[in-house]
């Protein structure tokens, strides 16, 4: 009996462990990683190097969470949004608009340069749009 309780104990520990993985930061580079918040973003930023000092707590427009920060000294503008859908929409409309922009599964960067989206895109396991 202990044995099968230890068992089954095993099997919900890796079930759980694998469901509850870190919620951004480790995407496939295609677009894939999702976050939280806003203040999530910046933090992985920071740690893979590229500081983000969020300029105010995230705001809430709606459809989204939205902060600003400074990331290779260039203003950058973080959402997270409540629907995949506006990611990605947002996402082709900067490729309409040859606009840099880096996304992942519900978040959206805006930045300034071609090589600050790539370096946003390497730290965050999004993808580059635009630009």
């Amino acid at each position: 009996m202990i044995a099968a309780r230890c068992a089954l104990l095993a099997v919900v520990l890796v079930v759980g462990a694998s469901a509850c993985g870190d919620d951004g930061g480790d995407g496939d580079g295609d677009g894939a990683s999702r976050y939280e918040s806003v203040t999530d973003l910046a933090e992985d930023l920071t740690d893979a190097g590229l500081t983000c000092t969020l300029e105010y707590e995230g705001l809430r427009d709606g459809a989204r969470e939205v902060s600003l920060c400074t990331v290779q000294d260039e203003l950058a503008e973080l959402s997270v949004w409540d629907d995949p859908a506006d990611a990605a929409s947002t996402a082709e409309r900067a490729e309409a608009d040859d606009d840099p922009l880096v996304a992942g599964e519900n978040w959206t960067i805006d930045v300034q340069s071609a090589e600050t989206a790539a370096a946003v895109a390497e730290a965050l396991g999004g993808r580059v749009h635009g630009g």
